[in-house]
């Protein structure tokens, strides 16, 4: 009966909650060298680590020169 029982439950799809799309949201990045400005789209999460990683360069430049 086990064996019946493992056989059916191997038989059938598991059920998975289908997964949450993240709106992706776009800006428009000065590029340097050109008038034309480049459209970058990531996810919310993905803007966040951008900009962190951002703030931290801008930090070290800024300590870098003694400013």
């Amino acid at each position: 009966m086990l064996v019946a029982l493992a056989m059916l439950a191997a038989a059938q799809p598991a059920k998975t909650m289908p997964m949450e799309v993240e709106k992706k949201v776009c800006r428009n990045l000065d590029m340097t060298g050109t008038l034309m400005k480049k459209r970058v789209c990531l996810t919310e999460k993905e803007w966040s680590e951008v900009d962190r990683s951002n703030r931290e360069r801008a930090t070290r430049a800024k300590g870098s020169y003694g400013v």
